[in-house]
């Protein structure tokens, strides 16, 4: 199949198991200044699967794209085509959706810069990594990225057991404001990372940065601010080797670090 190329489109999705693009040749798909509404149950706005090339999405015109996510187990894009796909420049906004996911990597690789995730229901994801996928860089282009996540038991990233992050540099903002929640959460061994930015910690039983895993010569830069109780700047929970931390932490929950 040949490359598909789309600019200054619109979506609208609602219903059930819908896809707003769904990419299964073998061409790549470049998507500029596209804005997707997603509503209802177990919608995605874009699906690249294991047959299909890479995805570049991006907003170029001066202004940044946006993928509104209204309902429960919708995804914004969904990553199979096991090719580097980078994003920019879009905001994903799931501010009432639940058990929903900006982005959504099962094989592949994803780099983000530039872009915005918020999310205000419980058990939500800005960028949920699948064993087997990596992320890559996750940092600034025309606008900071950000992850805002509001809801009980959610995730501004999460690295599943078996994904990959490796000489890799996150440099965004993180606020957890539910329970039970973490800006980054890594259940995978990861090493040679870069972590800045900052993290506010507003959440009861919360983490700024989550190690669940073994982890080693990575540095961690940024500064953490601890409001919720029984919360942590960081968390090491697995094994850490030459884990070098030159940040500031301002704690202020109770039972907190």
């Amino acid at each position: 199949a040949g490359t598909l190329t789309m600019h200054d489109v619109g979506f609208k999705i609602d219903g059930r198991s819908n896809n707003g693009i769904l990419a299964s040749g073998s061409g790549a798909q470049n998507i500029y200044n596209t804005n997707f509404d997603i509503k209802g149950t177990e919608n995605a706005g874009i699906v690249s699967v294991s047959s299909a090339g890479a995805l570049t999405l991006a907003y170029n015109d001066g202004a940044y794209g946006t993928f509104s996510l209204l309902g429960d187990n919708l995804v914004g894009v969904y990553l199979d085509n096991g090719n580097t796909n980078p994003l920019s420049d879009y905001n994903f906004n799931g501010n009432t959706s639940t058990r929903s996911t900006g982005v959504y990597i099962k094989s592949g690789t994803l780099t983000s810069t530039g872009v915005q995730y918020s999310f205000g229901g419980s058990n939500n994801h800005g960028i949920f990594v699948d064993n087997g996928a990596t992320l890559g860089n996750v940092g600034y282009s025309r606008q900071g990225s950000s992850f805002n996540m509001s809801g009980a038991s959610s995730n501004g990233i999460y690295m599943a057991n078996g994904s990959t992050l490796s000489g890799s540099t996150i440099n965004a903002s993180f606020t957890v404001g539910g329970t039970n929640s973490n800006g980054i959460r890594l259940d995978n061994t990861v090493a040679n990372n870069n972590f800045y930015g900052s993290y506010n910690i507003q959440g009861n039983n919360s983490n700024g940065i989550l190690f669940n895993a073994a982890s080693g010569n990575s540095v961690i830069d940024a500064s953490f601010t601890v409001a919720g109780n029984t919360s942590n700047g960081v968390w090491v929970a697995g094994d850490a080797a030459s884990l070098h931390v030159d940040s500031s932490f301002d704690v202020s929950g109770n039972d907190s670090n």
